[in-house]
């Protein structure tokens, strides 16, 4: 009785020991893929920060050239009676007047 019982305890041993060390090695892999996903996330977040800075501006300045240009069509078609919430441009902000062009790149009056 005393023999059989430390074989299945050897057994059990053996059998628990192996799956300790599938746990131990899954947990260092975790462990590693886990510090690695908190650095990917420690340099995103600036990453992503700038890209949001980015596409504001961008997507501001698209605006503020989109109402230049309106500004302007508005101006030289002599119906433009004031520019409300924001400073209307000036003739002199390097803004080159465009002449209108017909089918054949002539210049229309």
């Amino acid at each position: 009785l005393v023999k059989t019982e430390v074989q299945n305890h050897q057994l059990e041993l053996h059998q628990s020991g192996e799956a300790l060390e599938y746990y131990q090695d899954l947990r260092l892999q975790l462990t590693e893929w886990v510090g690695a996903l908190r650095e990917l996330q420690k340099r995103l977040v600036p990453l992503q920060e700038a890209l949001v800075a980015t596409t504001e501006s961008s997507e501001l300045t698209k605006w503020t050239e989109w109402e230049n240009d309106v500004i302007r069509v508005l101006r030289q078609a002599n119906v433009l009676v004031q520019v409300v919430g924001r400073q209307p441009l000036s003739d002199d902000d390097g803004i080159v007047a465009v002449a209108a062009v017909d089918e054949f790149g002539r210049d229309v009056k």
